[in-house]
């Protein structure tokens, strides 16, 4: 806090406003490495960081900043269920045979120095710079170096966004021009779908016309056969051909047709 206040206040001296980036913007925060030697995998952390970054804004071009405590890679200790370092270890006086049931290991803890990360918070800039303390230098004696580095990057901090933004013009399009593209195909396919789907439709009508056709045939040859019978054997026909037409239903084909869709209409 100490030097984050320095530095902000040095900033503002030089008439650059720091700030809590506005929830408007589209801000990011670039990923941060708390290792003292920074790792070339990544991977993942869980640092904590506010919800929104910090900025500096030099003209019009924001700079985000992070202040971190780094950690170190130092041999441990693992003493009564916790691990401290090895060199604050003080084995406990016991007796002559007493055997001690601790393991040492390395890990990585707190090691009291502090890191500042300028990074440009723009989506489509990828722009970082780290000064670190070390045992022999802290941060606030760079201070005077950082502003002054950071006044001097803040021209290709804009060069980055302005390519990022260009970038993404160029790819907007193309996903545009896919979009459109991939409507076209779909709209093709639609249409010969619904061709198939009308031409389909249509001949089943035309079969069922000719079924129809050849079922009206039938029953009006019969019925005039059925008339040519004699008084006894005329009514028993006629029921029986009406009870068929009845079994059969309806065989006007026009009504199917009447209700088919055109491919237009579907």
């Amino acid at each position: 806090l100490s030097f984050a206040n320095t530095l902000f206040w040095k900033f503002e001296a030089r008439g650059h406003r720091v700030v809590i980036a506005p929830s408007g913007e589209n801000f990011r925060r670039a990923y941060v490495d708390d290792h003292e030697v920074p790792r070339k995998d990544h991977g993942y952390n869980d640092l904590w960081s506010p919800w929104r970054c910090t900025v500096v804004y030099i003209g019009t071009v924001a700079v985000g900043l992070t202040v971190i405590e780094m950690s170190e890679e130092v041999e441990v200790r693992y003493v009564n269920g916790e691990y401290i370092r090895e060199r604050d270890y003080i084995p406990a006086r016991r007796g002559r045979y007493a055997y001690d049931h601790g393991w040492t290991t390395k890990k990585y803890l707190p090691s009291g120095r502090l890191c500042l990360q300028a990074y440009a918070p723009y989506p489509r800039a990828q722009w970082t710079k780290r000064w670190q303390e070390t045992q022999k230098r802290d941060l606030d004696s760079q201070i005077k170096t950082i502003i002054t580095e950071l006044e001097r990057a803040v021209v290709n901090i804009a060069r980055f966004v302005e390519e990022g933004e260009r970038q993404a013009a160029i790819e907007r399009k193309r996903w545009e021009e896919q979009q459109e593209q991939w409507r076209r195909e779909q709209e093709r396919r639609r249409t010969a779908q619904v061709l198939k789907e009308s031409k389909e439709e249509l001949l089943q009508i035309i079969d069922k016309w000719a079924e129809a056709n050849r079922m009206e045939q039938f029953f009006r040859d019969a019925e005039g056969r059925a008339s040519t019978m004699n008084d006894d054997e005329k009514p028993r026909m006629l029921v029986r051909l009406r009870l068929a037409r009845e079994l059969v239903g309806s065989i006007d084909a026009f009504d199917c047709f009447a209700q088919w869709r055109s491919p237009d209409e579907r």
